[in-house]
C-alpha cells in the first residue's frame, strides 16, 4: 500500500519512499539508505523516463556499499511501482533511448513556444568562494571576456546581469555560504536569466537551494563536477551556440542531453533548470 505524506512523495508500507525532484531526478529512500536516480519528465503526458544505469551506490554515509544488480532491480521496479500508483507511465531507459527521449521532449515542448532575445549581455562573477576559488574565477573571467567582452567581477551579494557565474558552496540545507540570502534571492537581485554555478557543488544541497519561489527564476546550471578544462570547452560552444541563434534549451541538448544514464566525462557534469524557456543572445 501506498500513501503520500508530501507532496511529490510517495511511501509504501513496505519501508521505502520516492520522491520526485522534477528534473533534478528522483531520491528513493529505503530505511537509513537513499540513492538519486537519474531521471526526465518527458513533453506532454508522456510520463518519466528513469535510468537503471544511474543506480550505482548509496548516498552518503553508505556510499561504501555498492548496489547490487539485484538490488538495482528492486529499486527500479519500486520506483516503477510508486509512480504508477499516481497514474503517471513511466518506462526504464538506457542512455541511448534517454538521449532521444530528451531530444523529443525538449523539441515538443521549446518549438511552441517564443524565442526570449537578451541583446549585448551583460556578464557577471559573483565570487562567495574566497581564496578556493579565485583560480576558478580567473580562468573562467578569461574565457568569457572573450566571447563577451567586458566581465564584472564581485565579491558582494548584489550584483546586476544577464549573465550571472556564482562561485559558493553550499550548506547541506541548500544555504549559501558567505551570503546572508538564499539562491532565489541572489538570483533576483542579479536580474540574471542565465545563471551558472562555477562552483562545483553535491545534488541534494541544489535540489534544497533551488526550491521555487514567486520570484528568482533563470535558466540555472548547478554544476556537480566541472572535469577540468571541459568546463571552459563547454560553456564556450554553448554560449557561441546561443549568440548563433541556437536557443539554450536546444543548445544544451545538441551538446550534452540532460537525460538518465547519459554519461560524457569529456562534458561537465551539471544539472539544467530550464526555468525561463528559449534564449538566445544578440549582439
Amino acid at each position: 500500500m501506498f500513501t503520500i505524506p508530501k507532496v511529490n512523495v510517495i511511501a509504501s508500507d513496505e519501508g521505502f519512499s520516492v520522491h520526485v525532484l522534477g528534473r533534478t531526478g528522483i531520491e528513493y529512500t529505503e530505511g537509513a539508505r537513499s540513492v538519486f536516480v537519474d531521471s526526465e519528465v518527458l513533453a506532454g503526458e508522456h510520463g518519466i523516463a528513469i535510468s537503471k544505469g544511474s543506480i550505482r551506490a548509496w548516498q552518503p554515509p553508505h556510499q561504501d556499499e555498492k548496489i547490487s544488480e539485484e538490488e538495482r532491480q528492486r529499486i527500479v521496479d519500486n520506483i516503477c511501482r510508486a509512480i504508477r500508483f499516481q497514474n503517471q507511465p513511466v518506462e526504464v531507459v538506457d542512455a541511448k533511448m534517454a538521449a532521444e527521449a530528451s531530444q523529443r521532449s525538449l523539441e515538443a515542448i521549446y518549438s511552441k513556444k517564443p524565442v526570449v532575445t537578451i541583446s549585448a549581455p551583460k556578464v557577471g562573477i559573483l565570487d562567495l568562494g574566497g581564496q578556493e576559488s579565485k583560480p576558478l574565477v580567473a580562468s573562467d573571467s578569461a574565457f568569457l571576456a572573450a566571447i563577451f567582452g567586458q566581465v564584472r567581477t564581485a565579491d558582494f551579494a548584489r550584483l546586476e546581469c544577464d549573465v550571472l557565474f556564482l562561485y559558493a558552496k553550499l550548506e547541506a540545507d541548500g544555504a549559501v555560504v558567505g551570503s546572508s540570502l538564499g539562491l532565489r534571492e541572489i538570483v533576483r537581485d542579479s536580474g540574471a536569466k542565465v545563471v551558472v554555478f562555477g562552483s562545483a557543488n553535491p545534488r541534494k544541497p541544489y535540489v534544497l537551494a533551488g526550491k521555487l519561489k514567486p520570484y528568482g527564476r533563470a535558466n540555472l546550471i548547478m554544476t556537480l563536477d566541472r572535469r577540468g578544462e571541459a568546463f571552459e570547452r563547454f560553456f564556450t560552444a554553448l554560449f557561441s551556440k546561443m549568440k548563433a541563434g541556437t536557443s539554450m534549451p536546444i543548445a544544451w541538448v545538441q551538446l550534452s542531453p540532460q537525460a538518465p544514464g547519459s554519461e560524457q566525462p569529456d562534458r561537465p557534469e551539471a544539472i539544467f533548470a530550464c526555468e525561463i524557456g528559449a534564449l538566445v543572445f544578440a549582439e
